[in-house]
Parts: structure tokens; sequence; C-alpha cells
């Protein structure tokens, strides 16, 4: 006949309750989805701060969009290709709120290794090389670039890239809303952002690239 321990009844409860427990991630630890359709306007500062980290991480990701129209790309046969409008995409949501608490999360300072004269437009005109960061968790990158608009077409794009692809991003400083983000594009002139400025409007330009950090030649021209 077998004698058990003292111990072993109190060991053969923890290893069953053990077994019928509930992993502590699944309790109570909303998805990322439902944490960004939460809303900010009754939120506590530290949920609301949960909630645009969300939105960002929905926003910033494979799917590019702009706002009212502001932004364009060419098809291979020359055609004119429309973005998505956030508003489609995203109904409900608050593209300035969501862009500007976006903006904490990207390096304002230039990152440019060399600069070389514009010889396109004396108002609009950048080429330079600089460095690009891999996209985390939002495709922000650094600001590469600022100008003014003057109601002209301007395009903004990578020349070379590290890797294969990169995000590139307009914000709009007097609208306080990004008006563009294009994730996964393709180097060269028709791939990028093409914008149509609006006069007087202050802009930055910015861009990330994916898997694979190093130098990349930018250009933004107008016409």
């Amino acid at each position: 006949m077998k004698h058990w321990k003292k111990g072993t009844p109190l060991l053969l409860a923890l290893c069953l309750a053990a077994s019928l427990s509930i992993p502590v991630c699944a309790v109570n630890v909303p998805a990322v989805d439902s944490i960004a359709y939460l809303d900010t306007k009754n939120a506590s500062p530290e949920l609301r701060d949960k909630i645009l980290d969300a939105r960002c991480a929905i926003v910033y990701g494979d799917q590019a969009w702009t706002v009212d129209g502001a932004v364009y790309r060419l098809l291979p046969d020359g055609s004119r290709e429309e973005i998505p409008e956030f508003s489609a995409l995203f109904p409900g949501w608050d593209v300035s709120e969501i862009s500007t608490y976006a903006r904490t999360k990207w390096d304002s300072s230039p990152h440019t290794v060399s600069v070389y004269p514009s010889a396109r437009r004396a108002s609009i005109g950048y080429e330079g090389v600089i460095d690009l960061p891999i996209a985390l968790s939002v495709n922000l990158g650094y600001n590469f670039y600022s100008f003014t608009g003057d109601g002209s077409t301007v395009y903004a794009y990578a020349k070379t890239i590290p890797g294969d692809k990169y995000n590139i991003a307009i914000y709009d400083n007097d609208l306080k809303t990004d008006v563009s983000y294009e994730p996964n594009t393709t180097p060269g002139r028709d791939y990028g952002c093409i914008l149509s400025s609006e006069n007087g409007h202050r802009y930055d330009c910015r861009a990330s690239s994916i898997g694979v950090s190093g130098h990349a030649k930018m250009i933004v021209e107008a016409e």
C-alpha cells in the first residue's frame, strides 16, 4: 500500500490549479483594435495616451492615405491614382489629434549627411543624403526638409534607399495634421508624395526605411 507524503495533496492542488488557470495576458488586456476605438474625449490622460498609441499603430501601418485629396500618385501609364481619404478609412477619428500626438514620436532634428543645390526652384527644392532610420511601431522617421507652399505641385521622394521600400509623409503645420502618409513605397519621382501645395502653408517632409537603416538620397522639387 502506497503512503502519501504530507506535501503531496497540496502539490496536486497547485498542479491542478495551474492546468486550469487562464494566462495573465488574456485577462483584462484589450487588444490594440479594442483600445483604438475607445473614446478619447472622456478618457483619463493615461488612457488617452494608450488610445492614441493604438490609433497611431493602425493609422501609420500599411495603408496609404491623404487628407482632402492633398496628395496623389502616378501610375506607370501616366494616369493619376487617387489615394484613399483618411476620413473614409478611419471614420470618426480626428486626424489632427492623432498627427499632433504622433509628432512626439519622431525626431525633428535634421539627420542630413550632405545637401546639394536645387536646380529646379529657388523657393522649394531639396536634394540631399540623409540617415534613414528603420520604421518602428509608428512609421514616422526624421524630418528631412521643410518648405512653404506656393500653390505649385511638389514632388517629395527617395532616389536611392538602403533597402527596397520606404515610408514617406508630409505634415501641414498650418492645419496641424499630416496630409499624406505613404508606406511601402518604391524609390522614384512618381511613387513618392505628389502634393498640391497650399499657398503660404508650411510643410515638413519625413521618411523612414523598412527593415534596413542607412543612407538615402531624398529629393523635393516643385513644378
